[in-house]
């Protein structure tokens, strides 16, 4: 096996040289210093959307959802372990000045109330709400095969936030109609396994 490479005395700017101690090991490739002192924002979604749209634009590499790649880029267990990881930082370094932190917003929470969720956002980050732009107009849409091209096909032909409700069976059937049965039938297993990280992280959104 490859040794592990730990950096426990990354410098950044204007900060002295010191040894970080953390509660939990570093869970990620990042020095200890970078990561500990970094402000985390978590998005989610339900992963009866973010599932298709990950397979959308996979399929411009000819990866599918019986991939190993497909399990892995769309799993929410990676967000679960940052969150734990700086939860338990921030409990024994500043447990009451960042008991807001790390900010998780739920992307079904921020359709349906848009304001009131960059509202609560942006008072915990100290953002300014009012600069933030909530419609816009639709963009002319490349017709291409780019990864990209595919995830922002939705955001590029909209001119505001589209707001939808989550049914996993209807989804299923679109899925058979959009893909195949076995495609739609793998997809569903893999939102319904899914389930137990992503409620994880809904029950601490803002």
């Amino acid at each position: 096996p490859r040794p592990a490479l730990v950096d426990h005395r990354f410098d950044v700017v204007d900060s002295k040289e010191a040894e970080v101690k953390l509660p939990i090991p570093n869970p990620t490739l990042l020095p200890d210093r970078i990561l500990a002192f970094s402000l985390p924002v978590i998005i989610i979604r339900h992963p009866v959307f973010t599932y298709p749209s990950y397979e959308r634009a996979a399929s411009v590499y000819a990866t599918t959802v019986f991939d190993m790649e497909f399990s892995v880029m769309t799993s929410y267990k990676w967000s679960r372990i940052m969150y734990d990881f700086h939860r338990s930082y921030y409990e024994k370094t500043d447990p009451e000045g960042m008991k807001d932190w790390p900010i998780i917003v739920d992307g079904d929470r921020l359709v349906e109330d848009t304001k009131g969720q960059m509202k609560k956002f942006c008072d915990i980050a100290g953002l300014d709400e009012s600069e933030i732009q909530y419609s816009w107009e639709a963009a002319v849409l490349e017709t291409d095969k780019k990864p990209l091209s595919s995830f922002l096909r939705t955001i590029k032909e909209s001119t505001g936030v589209i707001k939808g409700l989550v049914n996993l069976e209807l989804q299923v059937k679109k899925w058979a109609e959009e893909w195949d049965e076995k495609v739609a039938q793998r997809m569903k297993e893999a939102v319904e396994s899914a389930m137990d990280d992503y409620d994880y992280l809904l029950a601490r959104c803002i």
